[in-house]
């Protein structure tokens, strides 16, 4: 999952050994999911190919895909990379901020 995460966001292995193990947690529940949403889009594409070709006999594209298991149930976009950079973005600036605030002494 490190070098995915390098790749991903263009970080370098000493930043990311700096994140707080949540922080890097909830990095590695995006970038697979994010992973996990281009292998479908992929293998939905390669059914297509060969619903065309017509391995999927009478079926239509629809009932091939639910066939493989590859329906989406929950029809919503795919993450794209600038919106992936931004919630990481987002989740370091949080765990920041959260890091100065936990950091100040309390007043009485």
């Amino acid at each position: 999952m490190v070098d995915r995460l390098l790749a991903r966001y263009g970080w370098t292995l000493e930043y990311l050994y700096g994140l707080r193990p949540e922080v890097y947690y909830r990095l590695s529940q995006a970038a697979l999911k994010a992973e996990t949403e281009v292998a479908r889009e992929q293998l939905t594409v390669e059914a297509f190919g060969a619903w065309l070709a017509g391995y999927a006999g009478r079926k239509t594209f629809g009932q091939f895909l639910q066939h493989l298991g590859l329906e989406d149930t929950q029809t919503k976009p795919r993450t794209s990379k600038e919106e992936a950079l931004a919630l990481a973005k987002s989740i370091v600036e949080r765990d920041r901020v959260r890091a100065v605030q936990n950091s100040r002494p309390n007043s009485p």
